[in-house]
C-alpha cells in the first residue's frame, strides 16, 4: 500500500494499491485506511465537523486548493482520500466511511446509487475530464494518437480499464484510432491516472495517456486527445449515505459546483458540466485480442500485463 503524507498537515492521502490483490482485500485495506484517517490525530482543533472526502486521482492537484479555500470560508474541516475511482467505490459498497466521493466518472456513482448507497438527489456532475498525451524528454514527437505507433515509442502507461475511468477512456481512444493492435505489446498497466503521469516523470515509459488536470505546462511535453475519441468522462459525485456528516458533505458538494469550485477546476483543465459533449467518430474501431504482455525490468513476469514496481516511482512525482 502506498501511503503519501504530505499534501495536507496532519493528514493522510492514499494512492494505488498493489495490482496483486484481489477486489475484495483491497476494499478492506482501503476501509481499514479510511478509517485510520478519521482517528489521525490533529492539532487544529475539534474533528465534530470533520468530513472524509474520496477523491478519484485525476483531482490530485486541484483538491488541494478547493479543500483550503472551503476550510477557510466554512469551518469545516475535510480530509481526503485518492484512488482510482474504481477502488474507491468497492470501499464504499464494503463500508468506508466516506461521506461525499468524487468519482471521474459518472458509472460508478450510479452503481453506488443503484446499491442505495447514496443520499437521493445529490448525485451531480461537476466537470468533464479531458485526456492528454504525455511525453518523456527526447521521446519523438508526438502530436496524435497515430504518432504512438512509432518502433521507438517503447512504452506506453494507461491507467488500469478495470477501475479507472482514464484507464478506459485511454483504451477506447486507442481503439478508435486503429492502433491498439499495433501498441497493445507496449502498453503498461498503472493502478490510477496519477500513476500514469509519475511513470512518464521516472522514466519507466515513454509516453503516458494521462489527464488534463494533472499536467504542467512548465514540466511536462503534452498534447490534447481529442474529445471525440472516447466516451465523456463525466466527472461525478454524490453524497454518501448512512453517515452523520451529511449536511458538511452537502456543503463541500456545493462548493465543489458552485463558480469558487468551478473556477478551480478550470484553471486545472478541467471543463465546466455545461459543456456540450462530443457525440460520433470516424475513426475505426479496433476489435483486435486481449492485451499482450510488456515486460518492465524487475516486474513480477507471471502477471499478464505489469507495471513497473511502487519503489520505481518517486513518491509525491506530480504533485506541484
Amino acid at each position: 500500500m502506498n501511503a503519501e503524507r504530505g499534501v495536507y498537515p496532519n493528514r493522510i492521502v492514499l494512492e494505488a494499491l498493489p495490482s496483486g490483490l484481489s477486489m475484495t482485500i483491497r476494499a478492506l485495506l482501503l476501509l481499514a485506511v479510511a478509517f485510520t484517517v478519521l482517528a489521525c490525530p490533529d492539532t487544529g482543533g475539534e474533528d465534530d465537523t470533520r468530513i472524509l472526502v474520496a477523491s478519484a486521482s485525476d483531482l490530485a492537484v486541484a483538491i488541494p486548493e478547493m479543500v483550503a479555500a472551503f476550510e477557510a470560508a466554512m469551518g469545516t474541516r475535510v480530509d481526503v482520500t485518492l484512488g482510482s475511482s474504481g477502488q474507491i467505490a468497492h470501499t464504499i459498497l464494503n463500508g468506508a466511511p466516506v461521506d461525499l466521493f468524487l468519482s471521474a466518472d459518472a458509472g460508478w456513482v450510479d452503481r453506488l446509487r443503484d446499491a442505495g448507497r447514496t443520499v437521493p438527489g445529490t448525485e451531480a456532475v461537476y466537470a468533464f475530464g479531458p485526456l492528454v498525451l504525455v511525453s518523456t524528454a527526447g521521446t519523438p514527437p508526438v502530436r496524435e494518437l497515430a504518432d504512438l505507433r512509432q518502433p521507438a515509442i517503447r512504452r506506453i502507461a494507461i491507467a488500469n480499464p478495470e477501475h479507472a475511468p482514464y484507464g478506459r477512456a485511454a483504451r477506447q481512444a486507442l481503439e478508435r484510432a486503429g492502433i491498439w493492435r499495433h501498441v497493445e505489446g507496449r502498453v503498461v498497466i498503472a493502478q490510477n491516472v496519477r500513476q500514469t503521469l509519475q511513470y512518464v516523470e521516472t522514466g519507466v515509459v515513454d509516453v503516458a495517456v494521462s489527464a488534463r488536470s494533472l499536467v504542467r505546462d512548465d514540466r511536462h511535453v503534452w498534447v490534447p486527445v481529442p474529445a471525440t475519441a472516447h466516451d465523456p468522462l463525466r466527472q461525478t459525485l454524490a453524497v454518501i449515505a448512512g453517515r452523520p456528516r451529511k449536511a458538511e458533505a452537502r456543503a463541500f458538494a456545493a462548493f465543489v459546483t458552485g463558480p469558487d469550485g468551478q473556477a478551480i477546476l478550470a484553471r486545472h483543465g478541467f471543463l465546466p458540466p455545461a459543456i456540450s459533449e462530443p457525440s460520433g467518430t470516424t475513426a475505426p474501431s479496433d476489435t483486435s485480442e486481449p492485451p499482450a504482455t510488456c515486460v518492465i525490468p524487475g516486474a513480477d513476469s507471471s502477471s499478464p500485463i505489469y507495471a513497473a514496481p511502487d519503489t520505481s516511482v518517486t513518491p509525491g512525482a506530480g504533485t506541484p
